[in-house]
């Protein structure tokens, strides 16, 4: 339904699945891949069937929370004949992981960092500096999770008195002061 949608909206990146979770071993790979691939293959159709331009489909990695891109590099998508995909991971994870869950992968497929952000016990402010600037070298799009005030971790101080933010005063949080000037 979305494919014949945005058939002729160009500016349209589809992702496919949120975060993949509950494969921490990784034998649920090959059914995760599975399912990307078909989900592509049926997108692809209808563009096919349209005569619409390929457009990007983000894939997400296949376990923890989607931070996991390894199975891929082995296994890359095949429908459509693996034109236009990008592959998609949450870092949340301090930077010694950064070579297993980004930078190695980043060498032979194209990739984005989806998610980031600093969370307690496990990526600290610091180590989102030094993502930003390791996937600015390597030329990775990154994007920082979230603009919402009760979503940790938050780029807006909560100033919703509990409801849903409408005219709430937009303050960033220290993370959200932080990302800011690393955009400046």
């Amino acid at each position: 339904k979305l494919a014949k949608m945005f058939k002729n909206d160009s500016h349209v990146l589809y992702g496919i699945a949120n975060e993949p979770e509950e494969n921490w071993s990784g034998s649920l790979d090959k059914k995760c891949w599975r399912a990307m691939n078909k989900t592509v293959k049926a997108i692809r159709q209808i563009e096919k069937k349209l005569g619409t331009p390929n457009h990007i489909i983000a894939v997400q990695g296949t376990r923890a929370w989607a931070r996991r891109l390894d199975y891929y590099i082995t296994h890359p998508i095949t429908a459509g004949g693996g034109k236009n995909i990008v592959y998609e991971t949450h870092v949340y994870d301090p930077e010694s992981d950064f070579n297993d869950l980004f930078i190695t992968p980043a060498k032979t497929l194209p990739v984005i960092i989806g998610e980031f952000g600093p969370i307690s016990g496990y990526m600290t402010a610091n180590d989102c500096i030094k993502l930003m600037k390791e996937a600015k070298k390597l030329k990775i799009p990154h994007l920082a999770w979230s603009f919402h005030m009760r979503c940790p971790p938050n780029l807006l101080m909560d100033y919703s008195n509990g409801g849903c933010g409408i005219d709430m005063k937009l303050e960033p949080t220290d993370w959200g002061k932080l990302l800011k000037r690393y955009l400046k």
